[in-house]
């Protein structure tokens, strides 16, 4: 341990001259993986000596805005550190690296996380911007990050991918331990409890238009067709929620689904814990990887989701939780039944899925790859 200490504080004092930009779209305050990713990012690089500075929509000056694209100025992100981190997409903004890469030469790198995806308009001019844009920037960087490459080659950047691999490195998101744990659960009232409790049912995620792709609404009408005694409970926040209350009042289970709006930091964990089963019923490539995944793995809660790539990645392709095909509202409603009448099963897939989370989505790594990245490139 005093050894491990001592490494790690001279790992510190190597980097403390090192000043490393950290360009997002978003960023806490407000709730998305993207920001969520990019703060801890910035939490683990300052724990390892760098001096970080963020260059987001929420603390520069914008040109423009519309949602979470947006302008802002780059050219101080490489005229003043030594290293740039952009957090992709970041629509409005990352052409900039085009010119400033060019002309600065400092170290570049990308996190990709993720396609963006939208219907009507919105959507065409993402497709027309990917292939303006995208690739070009990707070229630019010295390295890129990936989540999964089972997302990066199933996306519609795919193409690039497929011919630079040598270029991406795997540096799958974490989830914090300390936080996100099981309850501590006495047999007895397991054995007393299991079938004579109503079950729990959560969802946690946005719930405003950027995260229409998330399937609440998949999710709701599920939940109506189901023939366990449950209850939902929906965590999140945002404009489309009063569609959702409606669309469970329709439905008729309105008085079984719970919406609990945005909680706190500190309140989060325990609806993990309460909690007999956790469903993710993303719509499309816009869930790239799903952190709320890793959290109720971490706190032991069997997980349904959407059989999407970088879920399946997340779930090791169904060995911890279970996939059921995109949109299917009747397999989802079917799944879910299944899953919450079997104890056994649920079982199996929380113990696979706590291996996984240890051996595996440790923020610990994600820091360790990043800074010897850095490192061998400055």
């Amino acid at each position: 341990m005093k050894n491990e200490k001592n490494n790690l504080n001279k790992e510190s004092r190597l980097n403390q001259s090192k000043k490393l930009a950290i360009i997002s779209c978003a960023f806490p305050p407000y709730h998305g993986g993207i920001g969520y990713v990019a703060q801890k990012h910035s939490e683990l690089m300052q724990g390892l000596g760098y001096e970080v500075e963020i260059f987001c929509l929420e603390n520069r000056k914008t040109f423009w805005r519309i949602g979470n694209a947006g302008r802002i100025d780059l050219e101080p992100a490489f005229a003043n550190n030594d290293i740039v981190h952009l957090h992709y997409p970041f629509f409005g903004s990352a052409e900039q690296v085009l010119r400033l890469k060019r002309k600065y030469k400092k170290p570049f790198y990308i996190t990709y996380h993720m396609d963006a995806m939208a219907g009507g308009v919105r959507g065409i001019l993402y497709y027309i911007y990917a292939k303006i844009f995208a690739s070009k920037i990707f070229a630019k960087a010295d390295k890129i990050f990936l989540s999964s490459k089972e997302y990066a080659l199933a996306n519609s950047n795919k193409k690039f991918f497929e011919k630079n691999l040598d270029k991406c490195v795997l540096a799958p998101f974490g989830v914090d331990s300390n936080r996100f744990f099981p309850k501590q659960k006495n047999p007895a009232q397991i054995s007393e409890n299991q079938n004579s409790e109503q079950k729990t049912i959560l969802f946690v995620g946005g719930m405003d238009l950027p995260h229409k792709f998330k399937g609440v609404n998949v999710l709701i009408k599920a939940f109506a067709k189901i023939k366990t005694s449950a209850k939902l409970v929906l965590v999140g926040e945002g404009e489309l929620k009063e569609n959702y209350i409606k669309l469970a009042e329709k439905l008729g289970v309105k008085q079984s689904v719970d919406f609990a709006g945005a909680v706190s930091k500190e309140a989060l964990p325990k609806y993990y814990q309460e909690a007999n089963l956790f469903v993710l019923a993303s719509l499309n490539r816009g869930e790239a990887f799903g952190l709320v995944l890793l959290e109720a793995m971490a706190s032991g809660v069997a997980c349904i989701a959407s059989d999407l790539p970088g879920i399946s990645y997340v779930l090791d392709y169904g060995n911890c939780g279970i996939l059921f095909p995109v949109g299917d509202i009747n397999a989802l409603a079917k799944v879910i039944d299944q899953t919450l009448s079997n104890e056994q099963l649920q079982q199996q897939k929380v113990s696979n899925a706590t291996l996984r989370v240890k051996e595996i989505f440790q923020w610990k790594n994600f820091a360790e790859i990043h800074n010897n990245i850095y490192k061998n490139l400055i």
